[in-house]
């Protein structure tokens, strides 16, 4: 894979189950899907059930990443006419019917080519959703505006729980029961003599 595309996490031994994060960080928000693939790994580091990849402005490596996964949830900031910071979710034919719109940005434009050779080839994923979130300002910076940067833990939680709850899987690790204290209680004794 090119810099442009990095996969941050690929330890899970299943590859069905992949959480993309896309976008293009030297755009401000329009790096936000970036920075939720980074979020769960940073919060989640022992998590080997998802894939989760930074897919950043995609490269036609990924097609097969797509063309293999079973359950695929890509992340990434799209303006849809919503106050910035909105989370949305399309899922199924609702995402393809956004891919398909004329207003695209590069990303996009490279992920609906990458989604199309997927339904040419019969390999779209059973299960597709796409998690985004608005963005404020998609000019030259590396930083998020406020607004998309506080929404970017609840974009890590939603995409995760979809995930969970298509696959059955886990994504938080179980709690640890605190351990009980096995101090024994001895009766106390008498120091008075008995007399016989």
């Amino acid at each position: 894979m090119t810099k442009s595309s990095r996969v941050i996490s690929m330890s899970s031994a299943n590859s069905k189950n992949v959480i993309l994060g896309i976008g293009n960080k030297a755009l401000s928000d329009d790096a936000a899907g970036i920075k939720v693939a980074r979020h769960i790994i940073k919060n989640h580091p022992k998590l080997t059930a998802f894939h989760i990849i930074d897919g950043g402005l995609l490269n036609y490596e990924m097609t097969s990443v797509l063309e293999n996964a079973q359950n695929l949830i890509i992340i990434e900031a799209a303006t849809l006419g919503h106050a910035p910071g909105t989370i949305s979710t399309l899922i199924g034919t609702d995402m393809d019917n956004m891919l398909k719109r004329v207003q695209r940005n590069a990303t996009e434009t490279a992920l609906a080519d990458m989604f199309e050779m997927a339904r040419l080839a019969r390999h779209l994923p059973p299960n597709r959703a796409l998690v985004t979130v608005e963005p404020k300002k998609t000019s030259w910076g590396n930083r998020l505006s406020a607004s998309v940067a506080k929404a970017i833990p609840q974009l890590a939680e939603n995409a995760l729980t979809m995930m969970s709850h298509w696959t059955g899987l886990p994504f938080r690790e179980p709690e640890s029961k605190p351990q009980t204290s096995h101090t024994e209680t001895r009766s106390p004794t008498s120091n008075r003599s008995v007399d016989k």
